[in-house]
């Protein structure tokens, strides 16, 4: 009898083991799945870049009046080099807004020394650039243009830009997003160059990808051409720190999916302080997540209840985290099933799925890399990535101790010198 017991004993431990074995199987399949969705998503988008072709922009017809908002918050220091960039593209009937945001400075001076119309905007209590916009676009409804373009008050419009995005902005009826660039300034060091690589995989690589794949796009914040008939009746006055990307998602939403125009390109500079950067990364990335998790699963229902391809493209292309998390994402899968395949608790077949994916990824960033962005950075400095990324891991962990959940302005001052770091343009290369 006590043989028996101890068999039957034995079968049920080695039965729980197979189902913990299972279960466990099952948790490590559904996280390789996970990764490999955004791997997949950005592959796509990074070879449709540099395969297929796109009608070039903009559409041949009348040219819209169009007014140039620039929304500004002390920026007396940078403004007159937009405005100068901006006012040579303009007609007679076209015209330049600053909406001079709770300044302290000489910004709205400067402005109307430059030939801008000022309107000033004072309310410490509803801070951020929503609210400034929503203020300039509620001063136009007595006369308003065909089409506004949306500048930040730190940038510079390549000739020809306003022109393209805002014609083919009034041709199509939908929004259209200029090729947003940022570049190191001058004597930036390693991290700022990747970190303007990384800016153009999001900003240029992965829009023309969805371009070509006839996709949406979302919107970036400066560089934007809307017609007057959509914004109107929308109001942008939140302290949302991404809200020229949830301004996106609400339009494709209603039907009007923004498109992207890589021939007119804007450019700005990264934030020479480690702090400002910091503070600016933090931003921009723990809005991005928030997004994620907020809005792919709305527009993923919508796009089935209504069978919409352009909401499937949009959330799709939502999915993707900024590309250093994602890195460490694959990092942690690929840690936790060497463990596991070392000790003989799974099969290889999830270990060498996972690796695969891994190529994938850093084939898609060299990739990129070399058909887009030799000019910004060198080989030498791409091998440096790993270290950029482990950079980043203080702004991840902050996500949880104390997320960024308020727009705040960006700080901008003399870069430290870096001696093993050479001049770099943001122009990606074609």
């Amino acid at each position: 009898m006590n043989e028996i017991a101890e068999n039957s004993f034995f079968v049920n431990q080695q039965f729980k083991l197979k189902i913990i074995m299972s279960f466990i199987n099952f948790l490590l399949f559904a996280m390789l799945l996970i990764i490999s969705l955004p791997i997949t998503i950005l592959a796509v988008e990074t070879f449709s870049a540099i395969a297929l072709n796109h009608k070039s922009c903009p559409p041949a017809g009348k040219k819209p009046r169009i007014t140039v908002i620039i929304p500004a918050h002390n920026e007396e220091a940078v403004i007159a080099s937009t405005i100068t960039s901006i006012f040579p593209q303009l007609a007679q009937t076209d015209r330049l807004l600053v909406v001079a945001d709770n300044c302290s400075d000489a910004t709205a001076a400067v402005a109307v020394s430059m030939g801008a119309k000022v309107i000033e905007r004072h309310d410490l209590n509803l801070t951020g650039k929503g609210y400034a916009l929503d203020y300039g676009i509620a001063a136009l409804k007595s006369d308003p243009p065909d089409v506004i373009v949306f500048m930040d008050a730190d940038v510079i419009a390549t000739q020809g830009s306003m022109e393209r995005i805002s014609r083919l902005a009034f041709q199509t009826g939908l929004p259209t997003q200029a090729a947003y660039l940022l570049k190191p300034p001058n004597g930036a060091g390693v991290k700022s160059q990747l970190s303007a690589f990384a800016f153009c995989f999001k900003n240029y690589i992965r829009p023309l990808g969805l371009l070509k794949l006839g996709l949406p796009c979302l919107l970036t914040g400066t560089g934007m051409a809307i017609p007057w008939t959509l914004i109107q009746n929308i109001s942008l006055a939140s302290g949302n720190i991404v809200e020229d990307m949830q301004l996106g998602i609400d339009l494709a939403i209603a039907g009007f999916s923004p498109q992207f125009c890589p021939s007119a390109q804007i450019s700005g500079e990264l934030p020479a302080t480690t702090a400002s950067a910091v503070a600016q990364r933090k931003r921009w990335e723990y809005g991005h997540i928030k997004t994620i998790l907020t809005q792919v699963p709305r527009l993923l229902s919508l796009s089935v209840k209504y069978h919409r391809i352009d909401l499937l493209g949009l959330s799709l292309e939502l999915l993707i985290p900024p590309i250093s998390i994602l890195i460490y994402l694959w990092l942690m899968i690929m840690t936790v099933l060497i463990s596991f395949t070392l000790f003989n608790l799974i099969t290889w077949d999830l270990l060498i799925g996972s690796a695969a994916f891994g190529f994938v990824l850093g084939l898609t960033i060299f990739i990129g890399w070399l058909n887009f962005a030799r000019d910004i950075l060198s080989f030498k400095i791409l091998l440096s990535t790993p270290l950029y990324v482990f950079s980043k891991l203080p702004i991840y962990f902050s996500f949880i101790k104390n997320p960024e959940n308020k727009w705040i302005k960006t700080k901008r001052g003399k870069a430290p010198s870096d001696s093993e770091c050479k001049k770099s343009t943001t122009t990606p290369k074609k």
